[in-house]
């Protein structure tokens, strides 16, 4: 995921180191089996509706869920059986694994959605050691996504 990297909106991501770095980890977690989080959040099957709130539970969320700069997660959307996304509002549950997402305007969400609005601040809490053990890596953001329920 590269998102959240200087030049994320160009073909070619500006940002190679970093793009390496990341793909590193990725190899040491998945094809080397170290026991490391090598990726960002990723919503998981237990996410569920409430009322008129969706509960998205995240796996790969290292120490837990942070956003980048301290605000509420976003950009989230949710819509109706309509299929018409609106903007909601999002805050992460006090166990940090999982997140509620609500808008006024929808009482019967059906469908929840990530990043679809621009680059979005999740990201989990990491601490991995790169280059030797002379830099660390400390988060990795969540990928865009959409979640629909029955």
């Amino acid at each position: 995921m590269t998102s959240d990297l200087p030049g994320r909106n160009q073909l070619h991501p500006t940002a190679k180191y970093l793009v390496g770095i990341r793909s590193s980890i990725g190899a040491r977690g998945a094809a080397y089996g170290e026991p490391i989080e090598y990726s960002g959040p990723v919503p998981a099957s237990t996410s569920y509706v409430s009322g008129s709130a969706v509960v998205v539970a995240f796996t790969n969320t290292g120490g837990g869920l942070t956003t980048g700069d301290g605000t509420s997660p976003s950009p989230f959307e949710v819509a109706p059986s309509t299929n018409r996304h609106v903007s909601a509002t999002a805050t992460l549950v006090e166990n940090s694994h999982s997140v509620q997402v609500q808008a006024k305007r929808v009482s019967a969400p059906q469908h929840v959605r990530y990043g679809f609005g621009g680059a979005g601040n999740l990201s989990n809490v990491v601490s991995i050691p790169t280059e030797g053990g002379t830099k660390t890596v400390t988060s990795f953001p969540a990928s865009l996504f959409q979640l629909d329920f029955p």
